[in-house]
């Protein structure tokens, strides 16, 4: 399962991909000035959104309902106890809401220069992933 194994054996092949794609957009858009980053939008917990009436998501198809259930939440925190373990502040992955994050990672989008095209940065706008 996903979460029993060690950390590095799971974000390390993500993190990979992440700086090969950001790498190929900063070489291609090198020369038109642009600013590329990666950004991590954090452990978001999305199940609490409530449908919008006028767009049928995928994932409204295999949902039952808009809550999740102790059940699912304690499936979450049992995944999670890894990560809690090595990152002892971190709150859960119940914190932070997709408003949240898009309001950090718009910050770090803000606060970003020709200094820091290439870098792969969390949502913290440093190498804080959790």
């Amino acid at each position: 399962m996903l979460h029993s194994l060690p950390t590095s054996q799971v974000t390390r092949p993500i993190i990979f991909n992440v700086d090969w794609l950001v790498t190929n957009f900063l070489v291609a858009l090198k020369d038109e000035g642009f600013t590329v980053l990666g950004i991590s939008p954090g452990v978001v917990w999305t199940y609490d959104l409530q449908r919008e009436s006028s767009c049928l998501h995928a994932w409204q198809l295999f949902k039952p309902t808009t809550t999740a259930t102790p059940e699912i939440k304690a499936l979450v925190e049992e995944s999670a106890a890894p990560y809690k373990m090595l990152y002892p502040t971190w709150k859960g992955p119940f914190e932070l809401t997709a408003a949240k994050s898009v309001e950090m990672m718009l910050q770090v989008l803000d606060n970003a220069g020709p200094e820091d095209s290439g870098k792969v940065l969390s949502h913290f706008g440093d190498k804080k992933w959790l």
